[in-house]
């Protein structure tokens, strides 16, 4: 018997309070920078971005997180100054680092079923440059929030994009907000899920029993 399949997003956690001190406009830090934010292990693809940054000079890379893979990216990183590991981070301390950061860049050389990091970037209306593979293709596509890439050359183009013009920045980086207040808060997810639940009820004729109550705007 054929049965249905609904797609349900996951949820980043609720929007924390706004903190006493934000973080400066992208184009006011004194040293501009990209960020990866996630597990240091090979599959994740962090070591592709060594090469680029050795030699990229518009910007650094900060890398929060820990791994098996930590002593080997440490290694390719050399002593470049342009790369700087933060260490692991809890998600508090992420924040500040997600919402100063020129981009955030996904470069998971696997199939990702969904990247949670990316919105993360999102609520702080940060926009992403991902590898153009699998579902974090899709989280992009859907939200309009970020650039894909599949090559070294993409990925430059893509990063001095953002960099070169913090108005597009911005306005990316809205998108994404928008698309996280939509689509993928604990809210939305609640409502979707419930939504599934009255749906099914009702083409069995049975009461659904739950009321669903939408979340007031803002």
């Amino acid at each position: 018997m054929k049965r249905p399949i609904v797609h349900i997003p996951l949820f980043a956690p609720p929007e924390p309070p706004a903190s006493p001190t934000t973080a400066p406009p992208v184009e006011d830090v004194a040293a501009p920078y990209f960020l990866f934010a996630g597990r240091l292990e090979r599959l994740k693809g962090v070591d592709s971005l060594m090469p680029v940054f050795r030699r990229y000079q518009k910007a650094q890379l900060w890398i929060a997180g820990k791994g098996s893979d930590e002593a080997r990216l440490r290694q390719l990183a050399g002593d470049s100054p342009n790369i700087r590991f933060l260490g692991p981070l809890d998600a508090a301390r992420l924040d500040e680092p997600y919402r100063a950061a020129v981009a955030l860049i996904v470069p998971s050389k696997c199939y990702e079923s969904f990247a949670m990091v990316i919105v993360e970037a999102f609520r702080q209306r940060t926009p992403v440059i991902v590898r153009d593979l699998g579902a974090m293709s899709e989280l992009v596509q859907d939200s309009g929030a970020g650039l894909l890439y599949s090559s070294e050359p993409e990925l430059l183009a893509a990063m001095d994009r953002f960099l070169d013009d913090p108005q597009y920045r911005r306005r990316v980086g809205a998108r994404g907000y928008d698309a996280y207040r939509e689509k993928w808060t604990p809210d939305a997810h609640v409502t979707q899920y419930f939504a599934l639940i009255r749906q099914l009820a009702a083409g069995r004729g049975l009461p659904t029993g739950v009321e669903v109550i939408e979340p007031s705007p803002g």
